[in-house]
């Protein structure tokens, strides 16, 4: 079985507009979002938290985005997993899982690099 490597996409050059607005229209075509959050000084792991998305949305700013071409094998359902982890404490993780019709769509219009 052959693995396909995963596509990682530069998001971190865009704006914090253009960033907020890529995230919005992954989540409106997302198959699944959710959000995790670990307090490093209480917990060693991540635990799912409930939260809106424009609660969440709010922890933006100075995070680390992401915009990942998740491929693996070639009998998996490839798909585009997009967010950001904030780095902070606690450390907030937004996860946005978006069907992969969609990827070259956005890949065009936020005019987006692979990194590497």
């Amino acid at each position: 079985m052959n693995y396909n490597q995963d596509i990682f996409y530069d998001i971190n050059r865009l704006s914090l507009k253009k960033k907020e607005a890529l995230l919005r229209e992954a989540k409106d075509k997302s198959i699944r979002w959710w959000v995790d959050s670990r307090d490093c000084a209480k917990l060693l792991y991540r635990q799912t938290v409930e939260m809106s998305f424009d609660e969440v949305m709010k922890k933006m700013p100075g995070a680390l985005c992401v915009f990942i071409h998740r491929r693996g094998y070639e009998n998996w359902e490839w798909y585009l997993e997009t967010g950001f982890r904030t780095m902070t404490s606690p450390d907030y993780f937004l996860w946005i899982d978006t069907n992969q019709k969609e990827i070259d769509r956005l890949v065009k219009k936020y005019k987006l690099k692979v990194l590497g």
